[in-house]
């Protein structure tokens, strides 16, 4: 136990002094600048983590933020929740102010709209909408069944997209089972309209906008989907072959990423390889022949990062060539990256 207790003593020592060891004049912020969290893991302890903000060569952190760490990148700003306040923080200014001041109650998940007109935030149970000019707050799920989360607004602003838990009995089910749906919420109309689902059974995964906020893209049931709000026409984008999960449009939507595995042969191989599917003429090529997650485009599609066990990799899909830019080990574990601009 004390052998433990002193290799996490001088984990916390370790991750201090590399966060801390360029000062803010090092960085030269550019189209490369991307944004990431850095948490301690050792064994079953989890912990100290840290959002960092990097050119491609140096590193610093943001010491201001808490160790509850949830954030997005709105106009190259990075928005997080500290405490009950959702701030901005300008990472070249080092200029802070708060957007809005939340009640004291317990934040499940939070989005400010990309307009900055609107904040919407869930309380594990219902969906909350702020007006961050008046100050006014509505509960917009108040009367529906279930639980709702993961608020997420359209790149328009217009809409917002939220995940709904709900109890469904299944045919061969004696008692409910929890699973869910995605609905959208129309600020014009001030109303929901349901997503599709390919199956009301199977719980879903994450959901995603394409920029032109006319679809949304989502996994069940091993695959990933899109779903033409308009048209209300749901398509299925990945064959039976592959376990595909974790759907995101490239900025320009000419693209998308996921994460497969090809269980053809085993049956059972799940190795989360980052995957390029091209909507135009709906093919897919892989990427990387290692374990991945978290994935962000750049501004113009021209490039992906994405976290591995090892660190963060860019992969560049004009010349197809994949370089490491963030390096790790076993006892840290990089999550959540954004390009910042």
């Amino acid at each position: 136990m004390n052998t433990l207790r002193t290799f996490i003593a001088i984990l916390i020592m370790a991750i201090s002094t590399f966060s801390c060891s360029n000062d803010d004049g090092d960085l030269n912020y550019n189209n490369n600048s991307f944004v990431y969290i850095e948490t301690a893991s050792f064994q079953d302890y989890s912990g100290n983590s840290k959002l960092l903000v990097s050119d491609g060569n140096n590193t610093r952190p943001i010491k201001i933020l808490n160790k509850r760490i949830q954030y997005q990148i709105i106009d190259s700003k990075i928005v997080f929740l500290d405490g009950q306040d959702i701030i901005e923080f300008n990472p070249r200014s080092h200029k802070t102010r708060i957007i809005a001041n939340l009640p004291n109650i317990l934040i499940h998940s939070f989005h400010v709209s990309p307009n900055m007109d609107n904040l919407a935030f869930s309380n594990y149970e219902d969906i909350f909408i702020v007006e961050l000019n008046s100050g006014t707050m509505k509960n917009i799920t108040e009367h529906l069944e279930g639980n709702f989360r993961i608020p997420k607004w359209s790149p328009d602003g217009n809409s917002l997209l939220v995940r709904n838990g709900i109890p469904i009995v299944g045919p061969n089910d004696e008692a409910p089972t929890s699973t869910g749906n995605f609905k959208v919420f129309s600020l014009s109309q001030q109303s929901f309209q349901d997503i599709e689902m390919f199956d009301q059974f199977a719980s879903p995964g994450n959901a995603e906008w394409s920029p032109d906020s006319k679809l949304i893209a989502y996994g069940q049931y091993q695959a990933i989907f899109t779903f033409d709000i308009e048209n209300r026409q749901l398509k299925r984008i990945t064959s039976q072959e592959v376990v595909a999960t974790n759907p995101k449009f490239s900025t320009d939507g000419s693209k998308m990423s996921y994460f497969s595995s090809d269980l053809s042969d085993s049956g059972n191989n799940w190795q989360n390889f980052l995957t390029i599917y091209d909507i135009s003429n709906n093919s897919s090529k892989i990427v990387n022949d290692i374990y991945s997650y978290d994935v962000s485009w750049k501004y113009d599609s021209s490039e992906i990062l994405y976290c591995t066990k090892t660190g963060i990799f860019s992969y560049n899909l004009s010349k197809g060539t994949i370089s490491q830019i963030v390096n790790s080990n076993e006892s840290i574990f990089l999550h959540s990256v954004k390009f910042l601009n």
